[in-house]
């Protein structure tokens, strides 16, 4: 048991060792000597560790850190030097390739045994500062030399002169071109930021950088404004911030982005643009409002054409705001809470029994949708709830005093309701609902005791089953053209018993209308056929159809 425990206590102590922009640990003078056996096969833990990545894997971290690499050619070969620092024993990649293999290498002064993997020449370092070194050898200088992604600084010297602008694309590094004249150094920084409604606030920060001259560092003024805390850095270039706020960036020429996460620590409803010099000191802002969790607006700066301002892609279907120097940025709140897109969203459908007796009615719901507020569902009279269930619970069933509603307490978002109510008091006219909430879509069905009818339904959208419902264009045209007929034929007591009986039994036998059709026409031909056979033959076919 105690052993356990004195292995607990180093698993504990080495997890605590140091990662970047973190304090170390003190591990105990007792466990100091237990470090190498917990860390065996996870040495990564002692590098520095990149922000916002998953920190079990070993891709999080970085165990070795490249300085300037001082490359000198010619046409018949060339040597390079270039110092490490390694935090737990790696792989270090130099330049060349399978094909231009560096030769003559020393580590600190001493030879090293060089390995081909991942296509490059490498070395094992162990833990510490090293200082590399090597030699080409070529009969014809090659175009090109494959120079590692990590090593972002360069000094190439060519023929005995200084490359201002080494040309690389890629991990290839073009040998042999040379500059005319050395270009001038330039810098020039474009801010782009979005505010995002949230809490806490968050704020991310993209620079564009147009870089001009040689391979160096530059250190750019307070990237956040103030009150802002930062969360991660990402982008093309090495880059670090400084406790003071300043970002130090290693550019080399070309077009980059750098993307800063922050938070804010404070809550604040104005913003100020940080102090920034230079021929570009304007930045961008762009607000994403978070209807979810209030309705705001952004006041005090003025707003720009986000397409013509040049505003990442992603971020134009916000709105976009000029800041100066200095300037600063109103967020103003209209209101807190769901705004009405969020409303309840739900569906309602009601089964309806009137009594034997006609005193009332017995009504049994089923809602279902969504509740985002105004959590108790009641009923207005008419309407009086017996009884409500959830699934298969039972719920409470409560008065409130002031409008005599009935009703029960909802405190889950979906909602899957049956209910019971009963209407005391027979009444031609019902409220469609009953509720005191909105619904999306309500349906119904009406059961009617033995004897009865349903002959109309005025407000809803459809009642198929009504009797003024069930008649059509068709229907009403073929009972007219009957009672027209009858009349013709047999005169207008014929025609109105037609009328009558078609009106009653037509929905219910809709075949019928073709057998008074048939027996008109038997009849009618029947007076009109002269006397003999066809006379005969029609007092024959009015019988049958008798």
């Amino acid at each position: 048991m105690r052993r356990l425990a004195v292995v607990t206590l180093v698993v504990l102590a080495a997890n605590a060792l140091p990662r970047a922009a973190q304090a170390q640990t003190p591990v105990p003078r007792a466990l100091e000597d237990w470090q190498a056996w917990v860390l065996k096969g996870r040495e990564f833990h002692r590098c520095p560790f990149l922000a916002g990545s998953n920190p079990a894997v070993a891709e999080s971290y970085r165990c070795a850190w490249p300085e300037r690499l001082l490359l000198n050619v010619d046409a018949h070969g060339g040597r390079f030097s270039q110092r490490w620092q390694v935090y737990t024993e790696s792989w270090v990649a130099l330049p060349g390739d399978l094909v231009r293999w560096p030769e003559e290498v020393l580590v600190d002064g001493r030879s090293a045994a060089l390995v081909g993997r991942e296509g490059v020449p490498q070395v094992r370092l162990t833990a510490g500062g090293h200082q590399l070194s090597g030699a080409f050898a070529w009969q014809l200088r090659p175009e090109s030399l494959t120079i590692p992604l990590q090593t972002a600084l360069l000094d190439l010297v060519v023929d005995g002169r200084q490359v201002a602008r080494p040309q690389r694309d890629g991990a290839s590094l073009a040998l042999g071109r040379q500059s005319s004249a050395a270009e001038p150094r330039q810098l020039e920084v474009q801010t782009y930021r979005l505010i995002r409604d949230d809490i806490p606030l968050r704020l991310f920060t993209r620079l564009r950088l147009r870089v001009a001259g040689d391979a160096r560092e530059e250190l750019l003024e307070q990237t956040l404004p103030e009150g802002f805390i930062p969360v991660s850095l990402e982008g093309e270039l090495p880059a670090r911030l400084e406790p003071d706020g300043r970002l130090r960036v290693q550019v080399r020429a070309g077009r980059f982005e750098l993307v800063l996460d922050a938070r804010q620590a404070q809550p604040a409803a104005a913003l100020s643009s940080p102090p920034r010099s230079g021929p570009a000191p304007d930045e961008v802002w762009s607000f994403a409002a978070n209807d979810r969790l209030r309705v705001a607006a952004v006041e005090g700066v003025a707003g720009i054409d986000p397409l013509q301002a040049n505003v990442p892609g992603e971020w134009r279907g916000h709105p976009a705001f000029r800041m100066q120097p200095g300037s600063q940025l109103r967020i103003v709140e209209r209101s807190r809470g769901l705004a009405n897109m969020d409303q309840n969203r739900l569906r309602l459908s009601r089964r309806l029994w009137l009594d034997f007796d006609h005193e009332g009615f017995t009504a049994v719901d089923d809602l279902s949708g969504t509740l985002r507020r105004d959590w108790r569902l009641a009923m207005r009279a008419p309407y009086e709830l017996a009884s409500a269930r959830s699934g298969s619970e039972s719920l409470l069933v409560t008065s409130s005093a002031p409008g005599g509603e009935t009703g029960v307490e909802v405190r889950t978002p979906t909602v899957q309701l049956v209910t019971l109510a009963r209407s005391a008091h027979p009444f031609s006219r019902l409220p469609a609902t009953g509720w005191t909430g909105s619904f999306e879509g309500v349906s119904g069905e009406l059961f009617l005791p033995p004897g009865h009818r349903l002959l109309a339904v005025v407000g809803a959208d459809q009642s198929p089953t009504a009797w003024l419902d069930g008649w059509g264009l068709w229907s009403l045209f073929g009972v007219l053209v009957v009672v027209v007929f009858s009349y013709w034929v047999a005169g207008p007591v014929t025609a109105a018993v037609a009328a009558t009986g078609l009106l009653l039994m037509h929905q219910a036998a809709p075949g019928f209308i073709w057998a008074w059709g048939n027996l008109l026409a038997a009849i009618a031909l029947a007076r009109a056929a002269p006397p003999g056979r066809l006379a005969r033959a029609a007092s024959l076919y009015r019988t049958v159809s008798f």
